[in-house]
């Protein structure tokens, strides 16, 4: 990047998507480079950023979560663009992603989101609703990834939703499944968050199961489990061991309960 051909001057905290922060670039980047953000020292702080999304070639976006200050962002927020409950959603999805749910309480939710604790009670009459809302956006988010994957082959789209494992795996700041996280934090099996998490898997077996039957799978229950099991195991590994070949991986343990392609 040659730091002598800054980038056109564009106003911090200009609203490209719902919002969500924006800060300048200090120079426009070479294909090689990653984007620089108008920062303290002028330095690229792209690696920093806990998800990011390029929008064109002068601007970033920044997870709401992020602490500019403590990464020496200059940055504007247009949290007010949004409805108040979807602001607080947004923040306590960016929260409980990051750090866990129990680890963030309502004032600190209420602070990032920029609303009254009045409106917060307002949308979510207790921490455990906005916890089982979260969950519900979460299955929302994977309901569409599966959506996004098209029409395939029974046995390639059961291959193509086990590859979205390693592209959740891929995304900085992944610390593991959410669903799996906020499970732990709520144990018991009756609590409406349990149920909202039992409700996801529940979908997302039966979706299996789905494509089992059209693979004609000759117990497509069992196999559904099977491969259910074999889903939770690779999460836990994606997270605590970050295997390299993870893809791979992946490929071979679904292959290995499925076994051989079965004659059309």
């Amino acid at each position: 990047m040659d730091p002598d051909q800054a980038a056109p001057a564009l106003a911090l905290g200009k609203d490209l998507h719902e919002g969500i922060i924006v800060g300048d670039l200090v120079a426009e980047p070479s294909p090689h480079d990653p984007p620089a953000l108008l920062v303290a020292g002028d330095e690229p702080l792209s690696h920093n950023l806990a998800v990011g999304e390029s929008k064109g070639p002068y601007v970033a976006l920044i997870h709401p979560a992020v602490d500019e200050k403590r990464l020496g962002l200059s940055v504007g927020r247009r949290r007010r663009s949004r409805p108040p409950s979807r602001r607080i959603l947004d923040t306590a999805t960016a929260l409980f992603s990051l750090e866990g749910v129990r680890a963030v309480g309502i004032d600190r939710i209420i602070a990032e989101a920029g609303v009254a604790k009045a409106t917060f009670y307002h949308h979510f009459a207790a921490k455990d609703d906005l916890v089982r809302a979260y969950i519900e956006e979460l299955s929302k988010g994977g309901r569409a990834a599966i959506a996004s994957l098209g029409r395939r082959p029974p046995r390639q789209m059961i291959l193509a939703i086990f590859d979205l494992i390693a592209d959740a795996a891929d995304q900085p700041g992944y610390r593991g499944c959410p669903f799996q996280n906020a499970a732990a934090e709520y144990p018991d099996p009756s609590s409406p968050v349990r149920q909202a998490i039992d409700q996801h898997r529940h979908w997302k077996w039966g979706t299996l199961r789905d494509l089992l039957i059209a693979d004609a799978d000759p117990d497509p229950d069992r196999t559904a489990d099977a491969l259910t099991v074999a889903a939770d195991g690779l999460l836990v590994v994606s997270h605590l061991d970050r295997p390299a070949n993870l893809r791979s991986l992946i490929r071979d343990t679904v292959d290995r309960v499925l076994g051989a392609p079965r004659p059309v």
